[in-house]
C-alpha cells in the first residue's frame, strides 16, 4: 500500500441517529463524498474519532462496506482495528483484511499498563497472524503508554508494520523517528498543531480528526509544504488554529456539532459521548470551516 507524499487522511466519524443510535449510513455516505470533492487522499474509519470503543463487530464492517462502495479502490482506506485485547484486535484486524481494507491502524492494548518489551511482542504477534501492512498507533494521552522512538523504530520494518500514526503531539519525538528510520517506515503525525512542522521535517502525511470539517484547506496547506512553499503553507495554518484550538477543547462532540452546520443534517454521539451545545462558538468555528473549504477546494 502506497501513502504517497503530502497525503490527509481524515480519521472519519461515525454519524449516529438521533433515536435509536444507530449507525446513520446515509449521513455517513454523504459525508464521504463531500471529503472526497474536499481532495482528500483516503479515509480512516473506526479508529478514535470514530467513536472505535463505542462500535460492535458489526458495526465495523457495516462503515467498511460501506466506504468502500463509495471508494472502491480509487483511495485508501484504512481501518481503525485495535482494541483491549489481543484476541479482540486479531478479530477485527482479520474481519477488516478480509473485507477489503488497505491497511490496519492498531492502537497501543488500552486499560492496562504494558512496559515496551511486551508491546513489541504485542504487535509482532499480530504482523505474523495477519497479511495487511499495518500502522502502529501512538496515543498515549488515552492509553497511557507511550510508543517510544526505540521501540517504533524496532517494530517499524516497512514491510508488514508500514509506519506510525503519532497523535501524541510530541515533536521532538517526531523528529528523533524521522531521523531513526530514515525513510523506512511512513510517519504520518494525528496533531494538528504539529501536522505543518511535520511535513516540514519529513513526515509522510497526516491523519487528522481536522479534516472532517476543513479537509480542503489542510490539503492545500500540506501541498504547499511538499512544494516548498513555506510561506503559503504557513498563512494557511495560521488561519487554521481557532479550529484546531476548538477541536482541542470540544473533541468529537465538538466536531459533530460543526459537520451538523456544514452538512445541514443531524449527526449524534453515542453516550457517554454527548452533544456539543448549538453555542455561538460552534457557529463561528463553523462559519470559518465553510469559508475556508470553499477558498482552498
Amino acid at each position: 500500500m502506497n501513502i504517497k507524499k503530502g497525503s490527509v487522511l481524515p480519521a472519519i466519524t461515525t454519524p449516529f441517529k438521533k433515536d435509536n443510535l444507530e449507525i446513520d449510513i446515509d449521513a455517513y455516505s454523504k459525508h464521504i463524498n463531500w471529503l472526497l470533492n474536499n481532495g482528500v487522499d483516503g479515509l480512516v474509519i473506526s479508529g478514535s474519532t470514530g467513536e472505535a470503543p463505542h462500535l460492535n463487530r458489526e458495526d465495523r464492517l457495516k462503515l467498511l462496506q460501506s466506504a468502500l462502495d463509495l471508494i472502491g479502490d480509487n483511495k485508501i482506506i484504512i481501518a481503525g482495528t485495535g482494541a483491549e485485547s489481543l484476541n479482540r484486535t486479531l478479530e477485527y484486524s482479520i474481519d477488516a483484511s478480509k473485507h477489503g481494507a488497505k491497511a490496519l491502524l492498531i492502537i497501543t492494548p488500552y486499560y492496562y499498563r504494558h512496559n515496551s518489551e511486551n508491546i513489541i511482542k504485542y504487535y509482532r504477534e499480530i504482523s505474523d497472524k495477519l497479511n495487511k501492512p499495518i500502522l502502529l498507533y501512538n496515543f498515549p494521552q488515552i492509553t497511557g503508554i507511550n510508543i517510544d522512538v526505540e521501540t517504533a523504530s524496532e517494530l517499524i520494518d516497512g514491510r508488514k508494520i508500514i509506519g506510525i500514526k503519532d497523535s501524541s503531539g510530541n515533536m521532538i519525538n517526531i523528529i528523533k523517528l524521522i531521523k531513526k528510520l530514515g525513510g523506512r517506515g511512513k510517519i504520518l503525525p494525528g496533531n494538528p498543531y504539529i501536522s505543518l512542522p511535520s511535513i516540514m521535517m519529513g513526515a509522510d502525511g497526516v491523519i487528522l480528526a481536522a479534516a472532517n470539517i476543513i479537509p480542503a484547506p489542510l490539503k492545500e496547506m500540506i501541498n504547499r509544504v511538499v512544494d516548498n512553499d513555506i510561506n503559503d503553507a504557513m498563512k494557511i495554518y495560521w488561519e487554521l488554529i481557532d479550529v484546531f484550538n476548538f477541536i482541542s477543547e470540544t473533541g468529537i462532540p465538538g466536531i459533530k456539532r460543526v459537520l451538523n452546520h456544514i452538512m445541514g443534517y443531524p449527526i449524534f454521539t453515542r453516550p457517554p459521548l454527548y452533544p456539543y451545545p448549538d453555542d455561538t462558538l460552534s457557529r463561528k468555528i463553523s462559519d470559518i470551516c465553510i469559508r475556508l473549504n470553499e477558498e482552498y477546494k
